[in-house]
């Protein structure tokens, strides 16, 4: 299922989970941001250092033990002098009721076991003995009021195989590592349920280059916030203000950016529809306040086909048969809304508040809504090129194109490449036929070149191969990151590739670049030799040297 923005997950997720249909959310609120992840994450950071107060208050708190508000209160200020958390819990608890007692001894019983492993076994290890010592997959199970299908468990699943994949022992750069990663802007989704069959809800921009049988364009009928801006600075133009009344200017400009939204969002909607193999479905809604008519993308849709929505609504339930400019079979189908009587607005005075073991400080796990933030439809840049009448292309379109094809490491003869080209074509925004053209011309002509160089063959051939490889970092107070194209082993070692798709046309020009990337390539020897232990050859690869490959060695 795609959707336009990530506000509309959450009408689908409550269905999918009142059906009881498995289904994973890509990158919606982020994988670490989970309610139950963040909850075990704190219980790791209380155990690695319990004195630390404000994670040992999380995890008395946690589902994991259930100490009271008061209890909290009580072990914080004894004899009315503040006292650490671990301090209290080490020594007389006798002021807590019968059963905050007993969850704080059996709190203490559990760090004072597992603390001698903190820094000395890997933290995957770790985890899992924390989830079993506290009964954590059995408190998921208690907290799955709405049936996620064993989704909170897949999750802590992947929390630990994240931990045993990242090789780290010490607590605290393992939880450094997890902050970097969302310092960076990182990410993840959740984790996947694809054996059972799981729908995976995404956004449309994250679903570029991704291709599946089925998919479901989920309320194509929304429509997006249409303001104007107080100012307008466009390339065409320059600053133009927005005054009462709005000068002539203005008005151009605004007319310029509306323009432009059109045709991004036409854009949009071609990489939405071209993600789908075999089906598309296209969900929306029709309203009849006056005539019968629909909005978004779904007015324009209907248009395409010249469909009668009057006669749609009329025949409510059947099937009505259409077929494209190209001749494609499209059936529409339209569900009459069912009459619900008027809801009272309900008097929240009168609901009596429930005992719960919950912790008002604390974040249920399957209570807890998704914060949305609406910046999927802002992601992508604007680009004025679009609707100019001309044929350059960009040099940073060229190297997003051949960087795409070079991830997927596509050879000249591969029937994927061309049509590859051409999606992202338009997806960079190249509105203009001649534009694509000489874009594809161009990108194509260097992946040609390189399947035609030996290093393409060294590189088939290698024992170990990883494209566009993330990698995170810490230097000092400051968090590293980036992404190598290439980082391959062979019978010599590691090496690292970093292809360049600039167009060098003499000495001059290569030699200032090779010092404009030295500190670039220094940075993924550097990061390689401290995450592997072994230090690489990195190499610059460019892709049009004088119209050929040129592999220069950096270290």
């Amino acid at each position: 299922m795609l959707f336009r923005a990530s506000t509309g997950y959450a009408f689908y997720e409550d269905a999918f989970e009142d059906a009881g249909i498995p289904f994973v959310t890509v990158s919606g609120r982020g994988f670490y941001d989970r309610p139950e992840i963040c909850d075990v994450l704190n219980l790791l950071r209380a155990l690695a250092d319990p004195a630390d107060d404000l994670a040992m208050a999380g995890l008395l708190r946690s589902p994991a033990f259930g100490l009271s508000d008061s209890a909290l209160y009580q072990l914080r200020l004894q004899d009315k002098t503040p006292v650490p958390y671990w301090t209290a819990l080490q020594g007389n608890v006798s002021c807590l009721s019968e059963q905050d007692r007993t969850r704080a001894k059996r709190a203490a019983a559990i760090v004072r076991g597992l603390h001698p492993q903190v820094d000395r076994e890997p933290v995957a290890d770790l985890l899992k003995s924390l989830v079993d010592a506290v009964d954590y997959r059995a408190i998921l199970a208690a907290d799955d009021k709405h049936g996620s299908n064993g989704r909170l468990w897949r999750n802590l699943d992947k929390l630990i195989f994240d931990a045993q994949t990242s090789g780290y022992v010490n607590v605290r750069d393992f939880l450094e590592y997890l902050s970097t990663l969302n310092d960076a802007g990182a990410r993840e989704g959740e984790a996947t349920a694809d054996a059972q069959g799981a729908v995976r809800l995404m956004t449309i921009h994250k679903s570029k280059g991704l291709e599946f049988p089925i998919v479901v364009l989920a309320d194509g009928a929304r429509t997006t916030r249409s303001q104007s801006d107080p100012v307008y600075l466009l390339p065409e133009i320059g600053l133009s203000l927005k005054l009462d009344p709005p000068p002539l200017l203005y008005r151009l400009s605004k007319q310029l950016d509306d323009a432009q939204s059109e045709a991004e969002s036409g854009r949009l909607l071609y990489v939405a529809l071209t993600r789908a193999k075999d089906k598309l479905i296209i969900s929306g809604h029709m309203t009849s306040s006056r005539n019968i008519g629909t909005s978004g993308w779904m007015k324009g849709l209907c248009e395409a086909l010249d469909m009668d929505l009057d006669k749609l609504a009329t025949e409510a339930g059947n099937f009505s048969h259409y077929r494209t400019k190209s001749n494609y079979p499209v059936l529409a189908w339209c569900i009459p809304a069912q009459d619900t009587p008027p809801q009272s607005v309900p008097h929240y005075e009168a609901v009596k508040p429930e005992e719960s073991n919950a912790a008002p400080l604390y974040q249920p796990l399957m209570e807890a809504k998704h914060v949305i933030v609406e910046e999927d439809e802002t992601e992508v840049s604007r680009f004025w090129r679009a609707t100019e009448a001309t044929v350059h292309v960009p040099p940073s379109v060229i190297g997003q194109m051949t960087h795409k094809a070079l991830e997927l490491w596509l050879s000249v003869d591969d029937s994927r490449l061309i049509p590859l080209l051409e999606s992202l074509a338009l997806d960079a925004g190249l509105a203009i036929q001649a534009q694509r053209v000489e874009a594809v011309r161009r990108v194509h002509r260097l992946i040609e070149r390189l399947c035609a160089h030996p290093l393409r063959i060294k590189i088939d051939s290698a024992d170990e191969r990883h494209h566009e490889v993330p990698y995170s970092r810490m230097r000092g107070e400051h968090a590293e990151t980036g992404y190598m194209d290439l980082l391959y082993r062979d019978e010599t070692g590691w090496q690292v590739i970093d292809f360049k798709t600039d167009i060098i046309r003499n000495d001059v020009m290569r030699d200032e670049l090779l010092s404009q990337y030295e500190t670039q390539m220094r940075r993924y020897e550097n990061a390689v030799e401290i995450l592997l232990g072994l230090k690489p050859k990195v190499c610059l690869c460019f892709l049009d040297d004088h119209g050929s490959i040129n592999l220069i060695r950096v270290n």
